[in-house]
C-alpha cells in the first residue's frame, strides 16, 4: 500500500500548478518546475504517491482559449523528466479529472468536455511515460461509460474498478 497526498502541500510554499490567470500565459513548463519539488519533497518524506492537479496544464481544455491547446507537444520534454523523476523516486502518479467531468450528462457539450477532460488527463500520464497502473481516477453513475487508452479507473460504490473489467479493446 502507498500513502500520498493529492496537489496541494503543506509544508512546501510551491503551488501544485501554474495558477496565473490565462492574461498571464500560465504553462504547463511551470507546472513541471513545481511538480518536480513536489516530488523530490514527499520522497523526503517517505511518501509514494502523488495526484497531480487537474489544472497541470492551465486551460489546455478551454476550447475558448485555444492558444493554451498545444502545452503537452510544447512541455513534451519536461513531461517525460518529471515522469522519469517519479520513477526513480518510486512515486507512483494519478490524476482525476475535475469535478465538472460528468460523461453521463444528457448534454452533448458537457459529454464532449468529460471526453476532452479524460483524453488530456490520459495523455499527461502517457507523456510522463507512466504505466498502466498509474490511473485516471473517476466517479459516475454507470449510465454512460467510455474507454480512454490504458489509464481509466472507475470509482462505483467507493470501490475501484479497472477497464479491463468493463471494455473489450
Amino acid at each position: 500500500m502507498r500513502f500520498g497526498f493529492a496537489c496541494t502541500v503543506m509544508g512546501l510554499d510551491v503551488r501544485a500548478h501554474d495558477t496565473r490567470r490565462w492574461q498571464n500565459n500560465p504553462h504547463l513548463c511551470v507546472s513541471m518546475e513545481n511538480v518536480s519539488r513536489i516530488l523530490e519533497y514527499a520522497a523526503g518524506l517517505g511518501i509514494r504517491m502523488y495526484r497531480l492537479s487537474s489544472n497541470i496544464a492551465p486551460y489546455y481544455t478551454d476550447t475558448n482559449r485555444p492558444q493554451f491547446g498545444n502545452q503537452l507537444e510544447e512541455a513534451r520534454d519536461s513531461l517525460q523528466a518529471v515522469g522519469a523523476l517519479a520513477r526513480r523516486l518510486d512515486i507512483r502518479l494519478s490524476m482525476h479529472p475535475g469535478q465538472y467531468t460528468v460523461l453521463n450528462s444528457p448534454k452533448e457539450n458537457t459529454y464532449q468536455s468529460a471526453v476532452r477532460e479524460l483524453q488530456y488527463a490520459a495523455d499527461v500520464l502517457d507523456y510522463m511515460g507512466q504505466p498502466p497502473d498509474n490511473t485516471l481516477g473517476l466517479r459516475l453513475e454507470l449510465t454512460h461509460l467510455l474507454y480512454i487508452g490504458s489509464k481509466l479507473r472507475l470509482l462505483v460504490d467507493d470501490k475501484s474498478h479497472f477497464s479491463f473489467e468493463f471494455f473489450v479493446v
